[in-house]
């Protein structure tokens, strides 16, 4: 019996290296597979973006024709919606920035007419060393 028992374990100690290297080449192609997905959605979501790119550029031209050529889409009612509520969110826009500009404007008065009168208060550099 005990004869036995030291012949399983021999033959399991000696077999116990396969096992090891089995799970291990499992595990590796667990690995590849995982670094394949995550390959995969790295440019998948690259290919996205791309094609956003493209897309926004091609609206940009879109706009661009339509300024050149008033009626290009007058036929369809899609675009014609579309290209009204562009040019409402341009004309907001636009808005916007003529306000801010105006706002900074003040502001650039009034700091271009604080450091005139600053200017005109300072003394000359030889007064203002001289002991009081």
């Amino acid at each position: 019996m005990e004869d036995q028992q030291e012949r399983d374990l021999r033959y399991k100690l000696e077999h116990f290296g396969d096992v090891v290297v089995e799970m291990i080449e499992g595990f590796g192609c667990n690995i590849t597979k995982g670094f394949r997905g995550i390959w995969l959605t790295r440019h998948i979501n690259g290919a996205k973006r791309d094609r956003n790119n493209v897309v926004y550029r091609i609206g940009e031209r879109v706009v661009t024709l339509r300024k050149d050529t008033a009626d290009l889409f007058a036929d369809d009612t899609e675009m014609t919606t579309l290209f009204s509520e562009f040019d409402g969110a341009d004309q907001k826009l636009e808005d916007m920035i003529n306000e801010r500009e105006e706002r900074l404007d003040r502001i650039r008065g009034k700091i271009k007419a604080a450091t005139a009168v600053m200017e005109e208060d300072s003394f000359p550099d030889d007064m203002a060393a001289a002991p009081a």
